[in-house]
């Protein structure tokens, strides 16, 4: 299927690993153009560089820590020139890798999405094949927001758990 991504112009952050670096490379299978932005680090520079080997003219990159405003103002100029952007934040829910299960108890999968099928949905969302989706949230959970507590149907609220 061609989403119709061809010379798009992608700026992607938190693009040096996870979620970030799969759409990265979905964008580029697509035939885009897309410029890594993440915090300066080696894994940064790691990953622009095995991506440009295999995508020539394609990759760029912005060593930017976005919590800074430096690092804003460094990648400003070129958010005016993007015709998508992926604002990936990375973030650890409880800082300890023992409670991940804890975390993910609730899910209908039993697991975390991959970031290949974050990324999939990211791609797909930005092309026009997607046309008809404006200004919504896709809650990407695998139908938690649709399973009660108790495992039954129904959307969770406040009340109900």
């Amino acid at each position: 299927m061609d989403l119709e991504l061809r010379d798009k112009r992608v700026l992607v952050t938190g693009a040096s690993r996870g979620i970030g670096l799969a759409c990265v490379e979905g964008f580029l299978e697509e035939g885009a153009t897309v410029t890594l932005v993440s915090r300066p680090s080696s894994r940064l520079g790691e990953e622009t560089s095995r991506l440009a080997a295999r995508y020539p003219e394609a990759v760029a990159s912005i060593p930017a820590d976005l919590s800074t405003a430096d690092g804003i103002a460094m990648l400003a100029p070129s958010l005016t020139e993007a015709d998508v952007v992926v604002n990936n934040a990375g973030a650890e829910r409880f800082g300890d890798e023992s409670r991940w299960p804890e975390a993910l108890a609730h899910l209908p999968f039993g697991r975390a999405a991959l970031p290949v099928e974050i990324a999939n949905l990211a791609v797909f969302v930005a092309s026009s094949r997607a046309s008809y989706l404006s200004g919504v949230v896709i809650d990407a959970d695998a139908g938690a927001m649709y399973t009660d507590a108790s495992g039954e149907g129904g959307i969770r609220t406040p009340e109900r758990g």
